[in-house]
């Protein structure tokens, strides 16, 4: 038997996120088709905060990504947002 080593982490690493990538991020949206065509209130547990800083994540993952260069003040604006996300779930 052949010993696989770092690829075979890495090999391990990749089947289980591809396992776990189509899990998560398809759990939300079949939720909400299942609730919009059963026509219950659909209640996510996130807070008009929350909400806002996930759409500003989204925002500005989305021009870091769209743009050809990162840069350092795309970076600091990224941990920025992390340190109010840090800020707020401490905040009574």
């Amino acid at each position: 038997m052949a010993r696989l080593g770092a690829c075979g982490v890495l090999l391990s690493w990749a089947i289980a996120k591809r396992g776990a990538l189509p899990c998560i991020s398809l759990t939300i949206p079949a939720v909400l088709v299942i609730g919009f065509v059963t026509r219950p209130t659909i209640v996510l547990g996130i807070g008009p905060v929350d909400m806002t800083m996930r759409l500003l994540t989204l925002a500005v993952s989305t021009l870091t990504f769209a743009s050809a260069r990162t840069n350092v003040l795309l970076g600091a604006v990224h941990l920025l947002l992390f340190l109010a996300y840090l800020m707020l779930i401490f905040e009574q």
